[in-house]
Order: C-alpha cells, then sequence, then structure tokens
C-alpha cells in the first residue's frame, strides 16, 4: 500500500518543525557507499524483494563479509532532503527491535540505503499472504517487539523535552528475523517533535488506512498517533484480517462485539479457543483503547508494552515477575555514574532466566571452572544466548567476585558495538551464578566472538 500526501488548506496550520533537518551524526559503523558498491551488492539489483511508494527494496550480499543485506532505491532522485532526514532518524534510532542501518548512498543517479536482510519478510505478508502458522505466544512477542521500539522512540529525547514519533506504523514496515522477531523499518515520516508538545502540518503523508483520523482531519502531530496505527496492528494480529477488504471495516466489527462467543468468532480460528480467551479479550479491550478518537485516553506505549508482556507470561504460564513487578526495564545501580557507563542494559530476575531458557534446557556447550552458555527466547521472540558462571572454589568471596566481573564486563559490552560481538541486553546479578544475556545470531557467518563472564576473553561460537 503506497503513501498519500494530503495538503490540508492552510487556515494558520504550521508546518510544525518537520521540515527541520536533523544532521547525521558522525557514525563510524555507517557506510558511505558509490553506485558502483551498490550496484555491486545487488548484482545490478537482480534480485527485487519489495515495493513501495518511494521506489523498491532489492536483496544483495556485501562482497568481503558475505552478509546479506536490504538494499532500498528511492524512484525519484529529487527527493534528497526527505532522503537525508530519513538516514538520519533512523541513525538516531538504536533499539534491538529496529530494522539495523548499515549505510547509505547519495550519488547523483540513485539514492539507496542500505540495512540488514530480514529472512521473513514482513507482517503483512505473513499475517495475509501465507499460511505459516502462528501461536498466540509468537502474536504477543511480534506486537511486544514493536511495542518496544514505539516507546523507545516516544522517550527517547525527554532528557531535552523532545519527542520522536514514527508516523508510518503499518504491517508492511515491521518486518520479521529469526524466530519472528520484530523490527520497524522504515523512517521517512518520522518527526521531531521540539519541546514534546503537539504540533501541526498542513501536509499529510502516511497510508491512509493505518493513519490516525485526528492527523488526517487536522495534521496533528503527535506520537499518541502511532498508539493509534499501532491499535491497528493488534486487531490484525489476532484476527489475520486487514484493517479493511472488500466492505469489511475491521475497527467497525471489533466495536460491534458483545460476547465472548462473538470474540471467537472474530479471532483467527487458530487461535481461537477457550483456552486463549481471557487473553484475547485483553489484546482486543488494549486495541480499543489504543483507537480511542480521543487522544489523550490514548495509553502509552510504555503502559502497552507492560500490558502485553503480562499477557505474553500469562500464555506462556508464567508468573508476573521481573522488571513489571519492579516497575522498571532497565538495570539500575545504586551508583548513579555507573549506570550511565552501563546504558539501556536490562536487569533480569533469577525466574526469568528460568523462563527464558525453559530451565536451562537448550546448553550450546560448557567450559569447566568458568561457565555455561544456554539458548533462550525473550518476550518479544528475540533469540538469546545467556552465560551462567561455574562456582569457583578457588575464590572464598565468590559470589561478590562473580557479580563485581560482571558488572564489569556489562559496563564495557554495554558500549560496544560490532558486527563480530553479539549484542549485550541484559544481566543478571542474583543467587550465587550471575548472568550475562546477549542477542544470539543465527546468521552472523561461521564464528562470533565475545567477551567471556566478566573476564574480557574471546570465545568462538561454530554454527
Amino acid at each position: 500500500m503506497e503513501h498519500t500526501a494530503i495538503k490540508l488548506a492552510t487556515n494558520g496550520l504550521t508546518h510544525g518543525g518537520y521540515d527541520k533537518m536533523w544532521n547525521v551524526d558522525s557514525n563510524h559503523n555507517i557506510k558511505i557507499f558509490t553506485e558502483d558498491e551498490i550496484k555491486r551488492i545487488t548484482s545490478n539489483y537482480s534480485t527485487p524483494i519489495g515495493n513501495g511508494g518511494f521506489g523498491d527494496v532489492f536483496k544483495g550480499v556485501i562482497d568481503d563479509e558475505h552478509d546479506l543485506v536490504a538494499v532500498k532505491r528511492y524512484i525519484h532522485t529529487d527527493v534528497r532532503a526527505d532522503f537525508m532526514k530519513e538516514v538520519s532518524s533512523h541513525n538516531q534510532i538504536s533499539h534491538k527491535n529496529t530494522v539495523k542501518l548499515i549505510g547509505y548512498c547519495t550519488s547523483e543517479n540513485t539514492l539507496t540505503i542500505v540495512t540488514e536482510f530480514m529472512p521473513n519478510g514482513n507482517l503483512e505478508a505473513i499475517l495475509h499472504n501465507s499460511d505459516i502458522s502462528i501461536p498466540l505466544d509468537t502474536r504477543l512477542g511480534i506486537a511486544i517487539g514493536c511495542a518496544e521500539v514505539l516507546s523507545y522512540m516516544h522517550t527517547m529525547h525527554l532528557s531535552n523535552g523532545n519527542l520522536v514519533y514514527h508516523g508510518d506504523i503499518k504491517p508492511a514496515n515491521i518486518l520479521l528475523g529469526d524466530n519472528l522477531t520484530a523490527k520497524v523499518s522504515d523512517f521517512g515520516l518520522s518527526r521531531l517533535l521540539a519541546g514534546g508538545v503537539t504540533q501541526y502540518t498542513s501536509i499529510i503523508k502516511g497510508t491512509i488506512n493505518y493513519m490516525d483520523p485526528i492527523y488526517l482531519r487536522m495534521g496533528c502531530l503527535t506520537p499518541r498517533s502511532d498508539v493509534y496505527s499501532f491499535g491497528i496492528i493488534l486487531l490484525e494480529l489476532i484476527t489475520r484480517k486487514r484493517v479493511k477488504e472488500r466492505n469489511i471495516n475491521l475497527i467497525e466489527s471489533v466495536s460491534e462485539v458483545r460476547t465472548k462467543k462473538e470474540v471467537l468468532k472474530l479471532v483467527d480460528a487458530e487461535i481461537a479457543n477457550e483456552g486463549n480467551l481471557d487473553t484475547l479479550e485483553e489484546i482486543m479491550k488494549l486495541a480499543i483503547e489504543c483507537l480511542m478518537m480521543e487522544i489523550d485516553k490514548r495509553p502509552r506505549m510504555k503502559n502497552v508494552t507492560k500490558r502485553l508482556v503480562k499477557l505474553w507470561r500469562g500464555v506462556r504460564g508464567a508468573q508476573d515477575i521481573g522488571w513489571l513487578k519492579k516497575g522498571s526495564r532497565f538495570f539500575k545501580w545504586n551508583n548513579a555514574a555507573n549506570s550511565e557507563k552501563l546504558g539501556n542494559v536490562r536487569k533480569f530476575m533469577a525466574q526469568e532466566l528460568n523462563e527464558i531458557t525453559k530451565n536451562y534446557s537448550s546448553a550450546i556447550f560448557h567450559i569447566d571452572s568458568i561457565g555455561s552458555w544456554y539458548r533462550g527466547t525473550l518476550e518479544d521472540n528475540t533469540l538469546v544466548v545467556l552465560e551462567k558462571t561455574d562456582k569457583d572454589d578457588r575464590h572464598s568471596d565468590y559470589s561478590d567476585y562473580r557479580k563485581a566481573s560482571i558488572r564489569n564486563a556489562a559496563m564495557i559490552s554495554s558500549h560496544i558495538s560490532h558486527k563480530n560481538i553479539l549484542n549485550l541486553l541484559g544481566c543478571c546479578l542474583e543467587g550465587e551464578f550471575p548472568a550475562l544475556v546477549h542477542e544470539y545470531t543465527l546468521l552472523g557467518g561461521p564464528s562470533m566472538t565475545y567477551s567471556c563472564l566478566g573476564n574480557m576473553m574471546t570465545t568462538t561460537i561454530s554454527h
């Protein structure tokens, strides 16, 4: 579905500052490609994998690393300002549930953006153009991944009073990685709202079927418009129906549901059973709240995320534990300086690690006197590898010693970004055996190196 641009009668409306250019910060991890390099990467644009109002997307391979990438090529080359704004905004949004930006090209004849390749396509195709089985907990995981990155965007600049919203949340812009982990893409319509206040624009851009009616009618720029679009995503996830198809309007259909029987009739047959009924009702209730016409009554994405995780835990048969109970998603040190050094690293509870690893049932390998490595899955379907230390009788103060080592490793790893180092997602300091939690990769090449339990040793995982 292509973007639509509508110009409202100006009547005192302003552009709300969205024409303001965001400068691309210096980032050594972002590469500037030449036109010849782009042609080589894509084998002269030989493998198309998608398209839209902006242009086409092609599959490619970076020669020296054999990494699969997606190359988004703009049809028009006279939109450089919009192109650079998309590159800049994407570059500033660093979150595990956003598609990784690798680089871009701004030659005279082409504008292209290079990102990581997502092996499972997008949510639109998975939901509506395939018959792949998607259990309820996996659907919740997709919703959680999307909700987490929107919550991050809506609060990432709160320290200086600014807010960011995506502006084009729809199934086609939610890409799916290994294990159907959701990653949000396409930041061409993202807005930086200076001062965090609602602003207005006279030019409406986006996809009408997923667009906030208040934004469409009044040009109102607010993160709560993302919340509205996300509400539609929730409905499509549980019904496996498009928001508008033929003469059926999914939002209207949901608003007419009155009984439990009608709930089961509306949702996708794969998940429509009595055991899921309470969860489905809660998801539908949350979606309706997101779709409220009174903008201020729509929930914030942070609250949406918490409610979804609670539902996910219920489906998985877990207790309401961890950061939901503590009211904090991120690791907090007693020392404020240490907190700044660590960054956004999640503090896991020991019971959460049991749940994530299914009681440590999927071991990868073990090294005596150092520790063991286990596979696991987070709430948003992210595959992880957990490093758990072994007991070491050489240290009488073993517990404090290992916790200090883990703390130091977490501080260092949280500030290291490299394709051959597993991304640190969190750590656990509870109990006798502290642990680190890394993002697990299935497509990282023949080997993957990372720090080992606070000693900064390097270990190789063979795939």
